[in-house]
């Protein structure tokens, strides 16, 4: 019942864009293939549903996996949905809550009430030390993000590269590190496994560490899921990089001094929220952001 109540909800942004299940779904496809999360998360949804494509769990799942990976929050709460009742996939409570805490932080209010209700069924749970190092000279790294995507958890290595994740459930988990210079290191690992954990990092492409890059995104309303304009959008402690989103809720930060950089973001009647991320060099970093409705 709760599954299908929620999936209701979902087609919410369906139902105030009548059009959009008129297009062939290859024309979606496209589009989620072209990089929009928000279309992979309306695209799972009509294949969990059967609405307008073939119905196939499978390919929805994978979907939703893409839309949350891409930082579409209601991507990560369909996905938990699934692996919490075991449709589609294989059931994975510790995941699904991992999800759950994923787009509950990010603002997604479904997320929050699901997450209070199936936290407490959680197996025991570890903390972890490790050290994030350069691959070739074994150097401590400093500001690097070490997160574990799918479980919502997160750390920044400190000066002698140390970082503590908590609250990781047993098994095995997709774990990513990323640092200004370096190359995203992406690896499954056991937990709680051996306790000395150690990530290296391998340099990235040469080039001027000081270059600016640009951030940009989407910003979305966390209940509606609708497009949210006029957000002042600012880079802590980088007082010129400022903008505002229009409105399909879109927003481009040029001249973002590399880096580990927090993005705030904030409109009148939503509670504010700031998300940490690494802009590299003459990169591009993609953000989606979700807000929610101040009481």
């Amino acid at each position: 019942v709760i599954r299908s109540a929620l999936l209701s909800t979902a087609f919410i942004a369906l139902l105030a864009n009548p059009g959009l299940a008129q297009l062939p779904g290859e024309l979606y496809h496209k589009a989620c293939d072209e990089g929009d999360p928000y279309v992979c998360n309306l695209l799972g949804i009509m294949h969990e549903s059967g609405r307008a494509v073939t119905k196939d769990l499978s390919i929805a799942s994978n979907l939703y996996r893409r839309a949350c990976e891409g930082g579409e929050l209601m991507g990560c709460t369909n996905l938990g949905l699934m692996y919490e009742a075991g449709i589609g996939v294989t059931p994975d409570p510790a995941r699904a809550v991992g999800l759950f805490r994923v787009a509950c932080e990010g603002g997604q209010q479904l997320s929050c009430e699901q997450l209070d209700r199936t936290e407490f069924t959680l197996p025991a749970q570890f903390n972890r030390i490790g050290r994030v190092g350069d691959a070739e000279t074994h150097e401590p790294l400093s500001e690097a993000i070490v997160e574990l995507p799918l479980l919502g958890i997160r750390a920044v290595s400190d000066p002698q590269g140390r970082f503590e994740i908590e609250d990781v459930p047993p098994g095995q988990h997709l774990v990513q590190a990323q640092r200004l210079g370096y190359g995203v290191l992406t690896a499954t690992l056991d937990f709680p496994g051996n306790p000395d954990l150690v990530l290296l990092l391998r340099k990235g492409p040469a080039g001027d560490l000081r270059a600016p890059g640009t951030v940009e995104g989407r910003v979305i309303d966390g209940i509606g899921n609708i497009s949210l304009a006029n957000v002042d959008i600012s880079v802590l402690g980088q007082p010129r990089t400022r903008t505002v989103s229009n409105q399909n809720g879109r927003f481009r930060l040029r001249n973002v001094d590399p880096g580990l950089v927090k993005v705030r973001f904030v409109r009148i009647g939503y509670a504010p929220r700031t998300a940490t991320l690494i802009v590299q060099p003459n990169r591009t970093t993609e953000v989606s952001a979700t807000m929610l409705t101040q009481p």
